[in-house]
């Protein structure tokens, strides 16, 4: 019987050259198919970390004005450079009361117990008629100019509200006329475009109050009127409301980050990647942020992520893309992951502009979250960048 010889050289050979062709035509990750990497799988990846390499960050802080339609409160005062305007307008007033003689007539407020940033401080403020019929749902400080406010007061407070009862302000009676005759007739000479809250110098404080939105008690006009003989009660309920404030960017410290609702001061942070190679595979990228306690002011409000988006425009500060919510804070620390944008930036598909980082929470109030800033001498607190990435495979 004749025996075959097989050479065990050869065929080792051919199937290592089998393997390796099969190997060379593995289709690479698509950009979308990143996002499914195991972060936990370190095999051939390479690690950046801001502390222990040279990745220069950045930060640029900034204002931009938003609109608080919506929110829980008035806010109403002043706080050393902070300054409030609330706009209030009423809808739905009874059109079956013209020529009617107002006997009386009150603003209701209630107090809400949320104060930047001296709850014991003092609140003054002024109520005026507005001079132009504005969409509360759009506008923003400096989209209102003096001309569209009445400088005569039709009411005025100055007091220390501490708890939630309400506070009763005499409010002008031919205000509530005008009101009730334009509601009978939309041709009448005084139209109704709401009212003005602005502060006082005898604020000290900023302090909320329920707003319109707040079902339980809202801001409300009680007026008695007298028609035909009949005295009747009116409570003027519905309304739409929002609140602006101000201040001057001499308020934020030059190596911290300020992210403030209500203003809003927001801020952009741009990363020098000179050192990631180009076309690589993103496995993970992170940002920690360390809060500064204490000058920071952060009310009771259970959400406290921050809202993180890719920069598309630095000049009128406009983001692109979808945003990305940050994880509620470990401690005093928040820690965001963007892989996503990194890829794009390191495939050239978007300029690397940076990220703007702002609160979830900007018409909510005024709470106010400091960061320690790239400039901080502590280079442990200072905002941190580490990468993960893999190298491609050479076509």
């Amino acid at each position: 019987m004749k025996h075959k010889v097989i050479n065990i050289t050869g065929l080792f050979t051919v199937i290592l050259a089998f393997a390796i062709g099969i190997y060379s035509c593995k289709t690479e990750p698509t950009d979308l198919g990143l996002n499914f990497i195991d972060p936990d799988d370190t095999t051939a990846t390479f690690v950046l970390d801001s502390q222990n390499d040279t990745m220069k960050i950045a930060n640029t802080n900034f204002k931009k004005f938003i609109n608080t339609f919506g929110s829980d409160y008035i806010m109403i005062g002043k706080y050393n450079n902070y300054e409030t305007r609330s706009f209030v307008e009423f809808f739905n007033i009874p059109s079956e009361y013209d020529s009617a003689t107002v006997l009386s007539a009150s603003v209701v407020m209630k107090y809400s117990k949320y104060a930047f940033q001296d709850s014991n401080g003092t609140v003054g403020f002024n109520f005026y008629k507005l001079n132009k019929n504005f969409t509360l749902g759009s506008i923003t400080w400096d989209s209102v100019s003096s001309t569209d406010i009445d400088n005569v007061s039709m009411a005025d407070y100055t007091g220390n509200p501490t708890d939630t009862s309400s506070i009763n302000i005499p409010l002008n009676n031919t205000l509530i006329r005008d009101w009730l005759e334009y509601a009978a007739d939309t041709n009448y000479s005084v139209k109704n475009n709401g009212l003005a809250i602005l502060p006082n110098n005898s604020s000290t404080t900023i302090k909320g109050f329920n707003s319109s939105f707040v079902n339980n008690f809202p801001f409300m006009i009680r007026t008695t009127v007298l028609k035909n003989g009949d005295t009747t009660t009116l409570e003027f309920t519905q309304s739409n409301s929002v609140w602006f404030c101000n201040a001057p960017t001499s308020v934020l410290s030059p190596d911290m980050i300020t992210l403030q609702n209500g203003v809003a001061f927001k801020d952009l942070m741009t990363f020098d990647l000179s050192k990631l190679p180009s076309n690589v595979i993103i496995n993970e990228a992170t940002v920690t942020l360390t809060l500064n306690e204490s000058v920071s002011f952060i009310s009771t409000n259970p959400d406290k992520r921050l809202r993180i988006t890719m920069a598309g425009d630095t000049i009128n500060y406009r983001d692109t893309l979808s945003p990305i919510l940050s994880i509620q804070p470990n401690g005093n620390t928040y820690t965001f992951t963007v892989n996503g944008f990194f890829q794009f930036w390191n495939n050239l598909a978007y300029p690397n502009l940076g990220l703007f980082i702002t609160s979830v929470n900007e018409p909510a109030n005024l709470d106010r979250f400091v960061f320690y800033g790239s400039n901080f001498p502590d280079q442990t607190k200072v905002p941190r960048l580490k990468i993960r990435y893999t190298p491609r495979i050479p076509q």
